[in-house]
């Protein structure tokens, strides 16, 4: 807050990029978690990616940090078979929902 009366008072609050919010999960995106999690989900871990080894190729890599709930990362795949795609996603729904657009699109 200001410290003189003639100056309006300015409220500070600390900056936030990035929030983690709850969601819930769809049973379609329990199920396709469970059934496609493991073969398609990348568990972090603190070392360089050897993208070759686990895209079992050696091709270009798209990294897409932030893909929601899926759709775009799921058509621009399809369209660009001959690239590797690695999405990022914090909320396990939208991990989800694009592993359940995968299932769908096989």
């Amino acid at each position: 807050m200001s410290e003189r009366p003639d100056e309006p008072a300015v409220h500070r609050r600390p900056v936030r990029s990035y929030v983690l919010r709850g969601g819930r999960l769809g049973p379609g995106q329990e199920r396709a978690l469970a059934e496609f999690g493991p073969r398609f989900v990348l568990p972090y871990a603190p070392q360089r990616l050897d993208a070759e080894a686990v895209f079992g190729r050696r091709a270009p890599l798209v990294v897409e940090i932030g893909f929601g709930m899926g759709d775009a990362t799921a058509r621009i795949a399809a369209a660009r078979a001959d690239d590797d795609f690695l999405g990022i996603e914090v909320h396990e729904a939208g991990v989800g929902a694009l592993l359940r657009r995968l299932s769908c699109s096989r």
